[in-house]
C-alpha cells in the first residue's frame, strides 16, 4: 500500500475528446497502465516508467497536453 502524498493538484479533467479515440483501441491492461501513470503525473508530479512504446507515446501526449491546460 502506498504512503498516503498530499496531491499538487485538487482535481483536473483529465481527457480531451480527440483523445478518446486513440483511448479505445487500448486493451483493458493497457489502459490501466497509461491511466496510472497519467494520474500519478498530473495529481502528484510523478513520472512512472513505461515499458510499451505505444502507452508511452499517448502518455506522453496527454502529458503536454495536460501542461499546456495549466
Amino acid at each position: 500500500m502506498r504512503e498516503y502524498r498530499e496531491p499538487r493538484k485538487k482535481e483536473f479533467k483529465l481527457f480531451y475528446d480527440s483523445e478518446l479515440n486513440a483511448l479505445e483501441e487500448l486493451s483493458d491492461e493497457e489502459l490501466g497502465k497509461y491511466y496510472r501513470a497519467i494520474v500519478m503525473y498530473e495529481i502528484y508530479g510523478e513520472d512512472i516508467e513505461i515499458e510499451d512504446r505505444a502507452i508511452r507515446m499517448l502518455v506522453n501526449t496527454t502529458k503536454r497536453d495536460l501542461d499546456r491546460k495549466a
